[in-house]
């Protein structure tokens, strides 16, 4: 029987996963978190107990963002399912890139979420229907050629490199710092390179699996 932690800091939400796991007949033994800190807590108590990690990004206390990357880089015989009602661009990447093996979102049907189990504790990835699928073929190219090298990278450089990463345009990020646009340009052309990334997916996947971009 598997172990699975369900995290979410919505009690009526995790009472309404609780009554969905007899409902659907998943056999397995479920332990509630209301947050990410609770969710290390009890792995690190038991580190090969819990198989999969049902778990909400947008918590108190410890986000499930710093959650994920905790998890995936001390216990990566844990898998981690992702959920959130955010399922843009930047919540996705940064999903992937930390390690989760799925993620649905929370307007998705009960059935999806046991799929989706199911999928990623069979080993498999799993990403909701509302997620667009080039930007996961785009992760999936991030992830094959990544080179986690990284050369020095300057300040002004991370600067660029931090606002590129929450999605701001070469002319707003010009106008935010103050600088031209040929500048931030240039910046843009030496972070690709120092990288060794070739595109903004491939960029921000980088960036957060080496720690210079923290989601918050």
């Amino acid at each position: 029987m598997y172990n699975i932690i369900l995290a979410d800091d919505t009690k009526t939400f995790r009472d309404a996963m609780l009554r969905a796991f007899e409902a659907f007949q998943f056999e397995a033994n479920v332990y509630e978190a209301e947050n990410g800190q609770e969710v290390l807590d009890l792995i690190e108590a038991q580190p090969h107990h819990y198989h999969l990690v049902f778990l909400d990004l947008q918590m108190p206390v410890l986000s499930g963002f710093h959650a994920l990357k905790v998890i995936s880089k001390t216990y990566p015989q844990v898998k981690v399912l992702c959920q959130s009602f955010y399922f843009d661009n930047q919540n996705v990447m940064a999903s992937f890139a930390l390690g989760a093996r799925g993620f649905v979102t929370k307007d998705d049907d009960t059935q999806d979420f046991f799929d989706a189990m199911k999928i990623v504790l069979d080993g498999g990835i799993y990403y909701s229907s509302k997620i667009d699928e080039k930007l996961f073929q785009l992760l999936n190219i991030a992830e094959a050629g990544l080179n986690t090298h990284t050369k020095e990278i300057s300040k002004s450089e991370i600067e660029v490199l931090k606002l590129i990463c929450k999605g701001h345009s070469y002319t707003t990020i010009s106008s935010m710092l103050n600088i031209s646009e040929n500048t931030v340009n240039a910046h843009r052309k030496n972070i690709f390179t120092k990288t060794n990334t070739k595109n903004i997916p491939e960029l921000v996947s980088h960036a957060i699996i080496n720690g210079l971009y923290i989601v918050k």
